[in-house]
């Protein structure tokens, strides 16, 4: 009987302190379990905020993207896309500062985010820093994934344009342009024939220039510059033609204006 009463005194501290874990190790696991819960719940909501966001960008109302992302951002602050869309949104509003911060932090999130490295690039492009603007595109198509690596080839023919190397800006554009799919080629055709044309390259431009005409008919600008490159080359009847037809379909635009102003020096006696 006193055996039995010690072993049960003995035991008794055991099973209470036992008891004790168990409960904690329950709580614990609830708690983990609420707390998986709810972060699932935010991403869930996080997403559908994102996704609004880019909608928004792509309708250009960017103030209304910037409440979407700003709501996804306190809801899952380590998603490196939401970082980039308000870096996109805030690039097309101006404000470049912001931009730049937050295609910093989605690099922070994610090292090899071509698409903001390109960004980041641009943005020390457009400030004249080019050497940096070089390294951040050079980054940019380290990334083999990369979607869409002719902006950032683009870009790098643009940088080494303003530099004063044509010969190295032409083999990026040149680079740039055998890229398929290619979201920016009638853009990269007018760069290299207007590159081509500074060098005296006349007829390689202007097959460039006719084929940013020809994939963009309705872009006044690739008009002008074919239009122009014709006059290099002493053919002014293939210039007054697109001249005519840039007044035909923007006759408010910049281009239309520059386009009168040519047509009419070529009528002076």
């Amino acid at each position: 009987m006193e055996k039995t009463l010690s072993k049960q005194i003995l035991l008794s501290p055991e099973r209470s302190i036992l008891r004790c874990l168990l409960m904690a190790a329950m709580a614990v696991a609830l708690i983990i379990t609420v707390s998986c819960a709810t972060n699932h719940r935010n991403r869930e909501m996080a997403e559908m905020h994102l996704r609004t966001g880019i909608a928004g960008i792509e309708s250009g109302e960017y103030t209304e993207a910037l409440r979407e992302l700003f709501e996804a951002k306190r809801l899952n602050p380590d998603d490196s896309r939401i970082y980039y869309n308000m870096g996109v949104s805030y690039y097309a509003r101006g404000l470049i500062k912001d931009s730049s911060t937050a295609f910093s932090r989605a690099v922070d999130l994610k090292p090899d985010y071509s698409e903001a490295l390109n960004y980041l690039g641009l943005i020390r492009f457009e400030e004249g820093n080019y050497q940096e603007a070089i390294r951040f595109f050079h980054k940019a198509l380290s990334n083999v994934l990369y979607d869409t690596p002719e902006f950032a080839l683009y870009n790098l023919g643009r940088a080494w344009r303003e530099q004063g190397d044509r010969d190295k800006s032409l083999s990026y554009f040149e680079q740039a342009a055998r890229i398929r799919p290619n979201r920016i080629l009638p853009v990269i055709h007018m760069s290299t024939g207007t590159l081509l044309l500074s060098l005296n390259r006349h007829d390689e431009a202007l097959a460039n220039l006719r084929e940013s005409v020809r994939l963009a008919p309705y872009v006044v600008e690739f008009r002008l510059a074919l239009g122009e490159a014709y006059l290099a080359k002493g053919m002014r009847r293939e210039a007054a033609r697109e001249f005519r037809q840039i007044i035909e379909t923007a006759p408010d635009s910049d281009a239309a204006a520059r386009a009168r102003a040519i047509l009419t020096s070529l009528q002076a006696p």
